[in-house]
């Protein structure tokens, strides 16, 4: 199968499997309530916090592991390692914050269903590095349908979030076990046997920890407005405010997809110098973000308020504006998120930290202020303002490389 093939059907299966979790996410608010909708929010984002940790960045780091230091079982054993360390902790800030049960156990099934997909998303790697991507498709699309069918049937049969989410989850590890592990060793390139190398592992741990740490940054400097929009707002405006961000979710996920289909080819032009090459990519993924997000603008401004009244209710249209504010704050978080990918390739990940800290740091400074002076768009403002710092100093730093890179060149 040709590889532009490939590259638009594992982001079809990306878009479908995001697809199948907001579907999810406007049938909570729909069939239960926004309550509901809010603890559904709450658990996506302890969600996305045990899928940061549980990746660890491998998958990037393994892309641009052009010499192939590292053998698949290797990185597959690591994942495990780190799936399991990112539950624990899971349980670890559930004993802390000491949620109802209701709320405890939601957060607890999704965060199973991250882990799940995590240790999926290792072998997608494998598969791309195979020339086989359009796994990841057939594997990201029963998937997507598993969880659909098995969140709708048991809420309709038991009318509980947590019940429906450990169904949800269920169905997730179900598609692993009878999908993933086929297809994964149905190539004649995987046949060398398993075991867990924790030399290895602790190895990765060194050189994958300061790109986990940015990238799991990230997923705290999202998780800061939303906690204290929670805190000072509550549930229902928490789950209108995760509502009307749902949609924009499109953004970081095509991205992160496309900039992945391409990190091997990246890699390779970073290694022999091709800096004017490497930088036409960047240039071309930054644009395709900006215009796909003023693409989504313009939907919105031309029928948005129609879709989101007919999805979620009329009480979500007098926040219809909040919308726009999370298009820009997507945009610019997508491309915060492909500027630490270019620095990856190019083994700058501790400054990429740092920039993200910077982020992080902004994010819980003004987070109290600007909630309270500007309610939901005050979160979404501070996300803007932050985000905005972060892509400008990993600019500049990517900016500085390339001119050093051009140096050594010549």
């Amino acid at each position: 199968m040709k590889n532009r093939t490939q590259v638009f059907l594992n982001i079809i299966g990306s878009v479908f499997l995001l697809f199948s979790q907001w579907l999810i996410s406007v049938f909570i608010a729909r069939f239960y309530d926004f309550a509901n909708a809010g603890v559904f929010s709450l658990a996506m984002t302890y969600g996305n916090l045990v899928s940061v940790i549980a990746s660890f960045s491998s998958r990037s780091y393994m892309l641009s592991d052009s010499v192939n230091v590292f053998s698949y079982n290797q990185y597959i054993s690591f994942r495990i390692f780190s799936s399991v360390l990112s539950f624990l902790l899971c349980l670890l800030l559930l004993f802390i914050f000491q949620y109802d049960i209701n709320t405890s156990a939601s957060i607890l099934f999704y965060s199973l269903y991250s882990v799940s997909t995590m240790i999926s998303d290792i072998l997608y790697a494998i598969y791309q590095k195979q020339n086989h991507l359009e796994y990841s498709f057939y594997s990201m699309a029963l998937k997507g349908i598993f969880c659909i069918c098995s969140f709708f049937i048991s809420s309709f049969c038991f009318r509980r979030l947590q019940v429906a989410l450990f169904f949800m989850s269920f169905s997730s590890f179900f598609t692993f076990v009878f999908v993933d592990i086929p297809l994964y060793s149905s190539t004649k390139k995987n046949r060398e046997s398993f075991c867990l190398d924790f030399s290895k592992i602790s190895i990765l741990v060194k050189e994958c920890f300061p790109i986990m740490m940015s990238t799991l940054l990230p997923s705290v400097v999202v998780s800061v407005p939303r906690l204290v929009v929670q805190k000072y707002l509550g549930d229902e405006l928490l789950g209108i405010y995760g509502s009307i961000f749902s949609p924009t979710v499109l953004i970081n996920t095509i991205v992160p997809a496309l900039v992945f289909s391409i990190i091997p080819k990246l890699s390779v032009m970073w290694l022999e110098h091709d800096v004017r090459s490497f930088f036409q990519c960047v240039l071309e993924i930054i644009t395709f973000t900006l215009i796909f997000g003023l693409i989504l603008s313009f939907g919105a401004w031309l029928c948005g308020k129609f879709f989101l009244g007919l999805l979620y209710g009329k009480e979500i249209l007098s926040y219809f504006d909040l919308f726009y504010y999370a298009i820009a704050t997507t945009v610019l978080s997508a491309t915060a998120s492909t500027c630490t990918v270019l620095l990856t390739i190019i083994r700058k990940t501790k400054v990429s930290f740092v920039c993200t800290f910077v982020t992080l740091v902004i994010v819980v400074a003004f987070s109290n202020l600007f909630v309270s002076s500007w309610g939901l768009w005050g979160a979404s403002m501070c996300l803007i303002c932050a985000y905005f710092v972060e892509v400008l100093l990993k600019l500049v730093i990517l900016c500085r490389e390339g001119k050093n890179a051009c140096k050594k060149k010549v």
